[in-house]
């Protein structure tokens, strides 16, 4: 059990590593507020791989226009 749970935490280290690098690089870009969580220096590296609990006001916006609220 503890193996799985390392190899699951080394996974998502890694994969956020691989995409942090992809946005440095130009692949990829956040359209999140300047005070989104994941603007923080630290919590930078989880970005993409924990996709809940972003600001963006627009998609906020376009989600209750949609009725999707």
């Amino acid at each position: 059990m503890k193996r799985a749970i390392l190899a699951l935490a080394v996974g998502y280290l890694v994969i956020g590593l691989v995409t942090r690098l992809m946005e440095v690089a130009g692949s990829r870009t956040c359209g999140c507020d300047p005070d989104c969580w994941c603007k923080m220096p630290g919590l930078s590296l989880l970005r993409w791989v924990l996709p809940r609990g972003h600001k963006n006001r627009a998609i906020a916006e376009w989600k209750a226009a949609q009725g999707f609220d």
